[in-house]
């Protein structure tokens, strides 16, 4: 599941290279930002999903956890602000922001992956 979603930001990293000084940047940019946008939430949701379906097919699954993570987009944008926070803060001061944030992140993004799981029934 990290593979596919760290391929995803390498595939958008490289292209964002390749189009920064052509006129082509205005039109791919808003692409490459929006598979991001939805990528970071699918996969933190897909992980989530494996604990609760673990039989599901990875496709379903993808699905199901792009389908939930544009459905409940209150979770999904208060779980992308507090990943962007952390990486902040990780970058602010690193051993403070692995240590001291860290947990209260992570139980943040599990709590609300697994909340817009548990409204689908």
């Amino acid at each position: 599941m990290w593979a596919l979603l760290c391929t995803l930001l390498l595939v958008v990293a490289v292209d964002v290279v390749a189009i920064w000084a052509t006129p082509w940047a205005a039109v791919i940019g808003p692409v490459l930002v929006v598979l991001v946008l939805l990528g970071v939430p699918t996969a933190l949701l897909a992980l989530a999903g494996l604990s609760r379906a673990p039989d599901l097919p990875l496709p379903a699954l993808l699905r199901a956890a792009a389908w939930l993570a544009v459905r409940r987009a209150p979770l999904t944008l208060l779980s992308l602000v507090v990943l962007a926070g952390w990486g902040m803060v990780c970058l602010a001061q690193p051993v403070a922001g692995l240590l001291g944030v860290g947990g209260f992140a992570l139980y943040v993004l599990w709590s609300n992956s697994s909340a817009a799981w548990t409204s689908l029934g």
